[in-house]
This record gives structure tokens, sequence and C-alpha cells, in this order.
């Protein structure tokens, strides 16, 4: 064959290279075949010789899994090593990331203003014992006033009936607290614009948030840990007051420049809730340290200063809307009512809850009053009988409550979501949207927005289908 193709083309087939036959070599090989193994020449021959065969190819498939086996284990170890360096790189990004956003807010509040900024002390002017003579004749004047036209209150054209509540869905839900720290622990609706909401945060900060635009209008900060009460002035927007566990107080304004505060630093331990006095010039701050100050938000000043070492810590607070009466959950369990014409001495004291009372709240009619508790029940009371009607339970704690301006409807949190119809105490709807507790629940003046926040980030709005 080799002979046919050089005479054929005259080159090697191999290389194609000018050739001819006298260039080739014959090789001479021996044809001689191996003879076959005795052992070969028998049926147990061939058996052992096929034993012995499978017995190395055995070996050889063992030795294969073992070099498999430590193949994948070095490459997990690599696979764990290269998730971990991403995992730190993502981390360090996050870091930088948040860094960078932290810049950009103070650049923002130096060009804009959005941002508190100055903040300024409160001065103090403390008496351990009772109001100035000019706050108690003012309190009381207006008390009267509106003692007498509580009856002649006429409820918002707009108020939500029992059936609308009974519809409420989730219209929106917002993350406006960017970090991975979880966590809305109070929110506010503001009474007279139903669209502005404000929101505070374990991220120590607090936000004005308006429902119509789906925007942060305002970013509140200055506290060093998180927040544990945010409420708007009852008659002002351009007024938030918020409270920390970082024992202090912090009255934000908005002016030409922004938002400024006041530091309200008379407590010695984690500053718990916020009421804002019906006259809306003055507000009570509550703490853990067992004490309850009443400040003056024209002055900025400290007007009183109650030590209750029966309490075991103060730990929310609510004016009664008349003025005149003011309520203090404790952490013993106890609600007390204190009466402002002579704050140093309690004017009555209940005792129901078996646990700490966390949230507490009277309805603008001025004859009830609820309060939520570690118990896991809330508790209505009726002020005229000076006892408890109601008694609500879940299976957690409720951690937030509040009526509306109206007081028709009463929203509770806890695990889920309730709002009860005031009077008949009938339980309207129930809203079990959130992986985590409610920590905030606010309805609108006319009930017909509600607004909740939650451990779990989210903001959520609901309204009547």
């Amino acid at each position: 064959m080799i002979e046919k193709e050089i005479a054929r083309t005259g080159q090697c087939p191999l290389t194609n290279q000018e050739i001819s036959t006298d260039d080739l070599i014959s090789v001479k090989a021996n044809k001689s075949v191996k003879p076959r193994a005795v052992t070969n020449t028998s049926i147990p021959g061939l058996l052992s010789t096929f034993q012995n065969e499978w017995d190395a190819l055995m070996l050889e498939t063992f030795q294969v899994k073992k070099q498999l086996k430590e193949v994948r284990q070095e490459l997990s170890q690599a696979l764990y090593q290269h998730d971990a360096a991403c995992r730190v790189i993502a981390r360090l990004l996050k870091e930088r990331d948040e860094a960078n956003n932290a810049l950009a807010v103070l650049k923002a509040r130096a060009q804009s203003g959005n941002v508190a900024s100055a903040d300024k002390p409160m001065d103090v002017e403390k008496s351990t014992t009772s109001l100035p003579e000019d706050t108690i004749s003012e309190i009381t004047a207006l008390s009267a006033k509106l003692l007498a036209s509580r009856k002649s209150r006429k409820k918002p054209a707009t108020l939500a009936s029992k059936a609308q509540i009974g519809t409420l869905k989730e219209v929106s839900s917002h993350t406006p607290h960017k970090t991975d720290r979880p966590g809305i622990t109070c929110v506010n609706i503001n009474k007279s614009d139903s669209n502005l909401v404000a929101t505070g945060g374990v991220d120590r900060d607090a936000l004005i948030f308006n429902r119509g635009t789906k925007k942060i209008d305002a970013t509140l900060s200055g506290h060093t840990k998180a927040l544990t009460a945010v409420l708007f002035h009852p008659s002002n927007a351009d007024i938030v007051l918020t409270a920390s566990q970082d024992k202090t107080a912090r009255v934000f304004t908005r002016g030409e420049g922004g938002f400024r505060s006041h530091v309200v630093k008379d407590h010695t331990a984690a500053v718990t809730d916020l009421s804002v006095h019906a006259t809306g010039n003055y507000f009570v701050s509550s703490s853990l340290d067992a004490t309850w100050a009443v400040h003056d938000l024209r002055r900025n000043k400290c007007l009183t200063q109650i030590t209750d070492n029966t309490s075991g810590g103060n730990t929310s607070v609510a004016f009664h809307p008349d003025g005149l009466l003011l309520g203090m959950g404790t952490a013993n369990g106890d609600i007390t009512i204190w009466d402002m014409k002579k704050p140093a001495k309690a004017a009555t004291n209940f005792k129901d809850h078996k646990g700490k009372v966390t949230c507490m709240e009277f309805s603008e009619n001025g004859y009830y009053m609820a309060s939520g508790s570690e118990d896991n029940t809330v508790k209505l009371w009726d002020l005229r009988k000076l006892k408890c009607i109601k008694t609500l339970t879940t299976n957690a704690a409720f951690n937030s409550l509040g009526f509306d301006h109206s007081g028709t409807y009463l929203a509770v949190g806890s695990s889920d979501v309730r709002v009860l119809h005031v009077k008949s105490w009938k339980t309207l709807a129930t809203i079990s949207d959130n992986s985590k507790p409610i920590f905030g629940a606010s309805l609108s003046a006319d009930a017909q927005v509600l607004a909740t926040g939650s451990l779990d980030r989210n903001l959520r709005f609901y309204s009547p289908a």
C-alpha cells in the first residue's frame, strides 16, 4: 500500500516529502505468538486469572474513589473559603455604602437643612412638688372650656363606618428605615394631614414619611440609641417630639434652615414615652428612672420633675384630653392617675395588669382609657366608674394602641393588629400581615387610614376597600 501511494503521488503519505521506493527499509518482525500461560489452559486456571483481574480492577476502583473523595473535600473547602470571602466583601461594601450615605446626609443637612441640626440643650427650671401658678391657671381654664364643649363635639363627616373598618386592606407598604438594624418601634399619623406619618426606629432616626408622594420628607437625627416614641405636635406639624433609650427626649422644630432640635436631659435612664398637653404648650416625658417631667415647649424649660419610687420605672404616659389628668403606666403593672393641679400626689391607681404596662391612651370622648401590657392583655377602663370594663387577650404582648380623634375606634398592636369599636368593644378588623411584632399602630383623625410599623421594618398603610 505504501509503494502504491508512492507510485501514485511520489510523496511520503505521512510527511508529504518527496520519496522513492528505494528509500523504504524492510522491517522484519517476529511473527511467533506468545504462548498462553499454562494456568490459562484449564477452567480453574481461567477462573483464577479472572479473579486476579477482578481484584486488580476493584483495587483500582477503590483508589479512584478515594482520590475523588479527596478532590471533593478540597473543592468544598475552596468553595467555603470563596463564600466567606464574598460575605466579607459584601459586608465591607455595605459598610462603605452606609458611610457614604451618612456623609451624603451630612452634606444635605449643610445645604438644605432637611435633617435636624444644631442641637441645643433644654434649660431646666424645676420644682419637685408643683407646677407654676400661671401654668396651673392655663390648664385649668382650658379644661373647663373643653369639658363644657365635650358633649357638643361632632364626629367628622368623613369618619369611617363600622362596615368600612371591616373591609380594611393594605394599600401600600414601605421600608423607610434603610438599615440592617431591624425594626420600626413607633408610628404616629399627623391629625391634620393623614399623609404625614412620623416613624422611629432601632436605627436611632425619626423619619417624616409622606404617604402621598411615598417619599421621606425629613430625617430627624441626633439620638444615639433606639427610639421609644415619636409624636407630632397636635396642632403644629412643624414640631415633632421624640424619646429614646439614650436617656434623652428631643423637640424638633422646622425653620428656614430645616429642623433644629432641643434636647431634654432631665432623666437618668431610658425615656420611654411622651404626651403633649391639650394646650399644645406643654409635654410630659416618662422614664425608667421612676420619674416623669413636665416641660414648657415655648420656653424649652423643665417645669417640674416627679419621682415615684413605687413604680419600678415609668413605661408609658398619656394626658387626658381635658388636660387635668395624667395617666402613667409603670414597670410593675400599675396605672397611676395624677392630678396636674397637685402633681406630687396620685389621684387614683389601677392594679389589674400582671406585667409591665407598655402603652396607654385616653379616648377623645374623655370617658375611656385603654392600656396594653406584657401580660398579653389590653384593658379598657371606664373613668366614670374607675373600673375595667373589658379585657382583650392574645398570645403575645401588646406594644401599641391608639384611638382615632373622634374616639369611635381603637387600634391595638401585638403579633397582629386589631381595630375595635368603642362602647361595643367588638373587633371589626384583624390584620396579620407582619412577620414580627407590631410596635406602632396609629389611626388617622377620621379612621380612614391605619398605619402600622413592625420590627420587620415594614411601614404599612390600610384603608377601607
